[in-house]
């Protein structure tokens, strides 16, 4: 009976031990307690027995436990965890830049969030290091945060503030000099990933729709930010379909959107407008690339590319977001070049050169070439729609048309131009029952096409 109560007492004060910190160090050692004290220059651990200071250049990465126990527990079906960590790796126009780790967690007073990007340079080593932690109450109400950027052991710029009566002080040091200002609290204020932490939590209380001051620790400014659903995307990753939550986040004319599934983990996001895509990636991979893991850094992501360009041939085409990739044709040669592909819709865009036709085919006998051809492939091939747009050089042939293949119904819109004596065919296809949500995508993919 001893043993027992004296089992079950372990167990019971083993629940009730906070969570523990972790500090992975440089050497890839683990130190672990619970943190008592963080400064600029680094980190006091209590591990118990005692405490010990970590400088910062020691410390490769934080992470830090929670009273609420960890992310990776069971939930109840439609719950979401209280704890999460998301790892990504950077890329800009599909060349990788960088990763980022960032953490949500809930607190004893609020909420904490973090978030680690790490840039690296032109042969991927890393060359910049950019911290953010932010601190709310219960409600998301704004209490605290710290930005700081560094390049290798040496502090470039630090930002930090705080909220008291009402009022935000910021404190701003650059190469050992500091500034500091106040400003008033606007109401319904938050900070970023506090704002985007009510959303994702709250939409459906929200009708979708959320509008509030954020404050932009880049330049100390409130700036009014938008948040709104956007319908669901179907994407493909590693050969599993997801179904993901579309948001959109706009600030002043910035427009930006991530894909997050029902857990509030993002899978994609657009920072800094469509010119850098945070891909979800796992921490193996992160700490890899961390290290300067320079034979994963070249190579073509199209998931994360925003075009694809052809110097030889002379054109370009892009994509409207990562749920759609850029792949070689299936069947190479007969004039085809390129495939633009969502594979978790079952659509495509082929892009074709008409080798065959003369120098001086005209857009007219090219869209008759495309229409003979498409019937020979399908007996009931019907064009429901058909006409031209723009004058002169840069007009083109458009039509929607249906027909079977491979013995469902598919519906086709397709562009004919003529550029500089060749003839391009564009032809954008899915199930037919599809069609009318993906036309969007499908217009912005045909309407990207250029010819340098």
């Amino acid at each position: 009976m001893r043993r027992q109560l004296a089992a079950a007492l372990v167990l019971a004060l083993a629940a009730l031990a906070p969570a523990e910190d972790v500090l992975i160090l440089e050497n890839g050692r683990e130190a672990r307690g619970r943190i008592v004290e963080e400064t600029e220059a680094g980190v006091k651990l209590d591990f118990g027995g005692g405490k010990m200071f970590y400088a910062r250049k020691l410390i490769r990465e934080i992470r830090r436990g929670t009273e609420d126990g960890p992310a990776e527990s069971p939930l109840p079906p439609g719950e979401v965890a209280d704890v999460r960590e998301e790892s990504a790796l950077l890329y800009q126009d599909g060349r990788r830049v960088g990763t980022r780790i960032f953490r949500a967690a809930k607190t004893r007073e609020g909420w904490r969030f973090e978030e680690e990007v790490v840039f690296l340079d032109e042969k991927g080593v890393p060359e910049m290091q950019v911290r953010t932690t932010e601190r709310s109450d219960p409600e998301f109400q704004p209490l605290a945060f710290q930005f700081r950027e560094a390049a290798g052991d040496s502090e470039h710029r630090m930002v930090s503030g705080e909220v008291r009566g009402g009022r935000l002080y910021v404190t701003v040091t650059k190469e050992g000099a500091k500034t500091q200002s106040d400003d008033a609290v606007p109401a319904g204020a938050r900070f970023p990933f506090a704002a985007r932490e009510i959303f994702l939590r709250d939409a459906k209380a929200l009708a979708g729709k959320l509008e509030a001051p954020v404050f932009d620790t880049r330049d100390q400014r409130w700036r009014t930010t938008n948040y709104a659903e956007a319908g669901r995307k179907r994407v493909d990753q590693n050969g599993a379909t997801s179904d993901l939550r579309v948001i959109v986040r706009r600030r002043d004319d910035v427009m930006e959107r991530e894909w997050v599934d029902d857990k509030l983990v993002a899978h994609m996001i657009e920072m800094n407008g469509e010119t850098l895509r945070a891909i979800r990636s796992s921490p193996d991979v992160i700490g890899r690339v961390k290290q300067g893991d320079t034979e994963r850094v070249t190579g073509k992501d199209s998931s994360a590319r925003t075009r694809y360009v052809d110097p030889e041939g002379g054109w370009r085409i892009g994509k409207p977001d990562p749920s759609w990739t850029f792949e070689e044709p299936v069947i190479k040669g007969a004039g085809a070049l390129l495939s633009v592909r969502n594979a978790a819709v079952f659509a495509s865009v082929d892009l074709l050169r008409d080798r065959t036709a003369p120098a001086d085919t005209t857009v007219e006998r090219a869209a008759e070439s495309l229409q003979r051809l498409c019937r020979a492939v399908a007996e009931d091939f019907h064009v429901e729609r058909d006409g031209y747009t723009g004058e002169g050089p840069q007009r083109i042939y458009w039509l929607e048309a249906s027909a079977t293949t491979k013995g469902e119904r598919t519906r086709t819109l397709a562009h004919v131009l003529v550029r500089k004596g060749r003839v391009f065919r564009l032809l954008a296809a899915c199930p037919d029952k599809e069609f009318e949500t993906l036309r969007p995508d499908f217009e912005r993919i045909l309407g990207s096409f250029v010819v340098e």
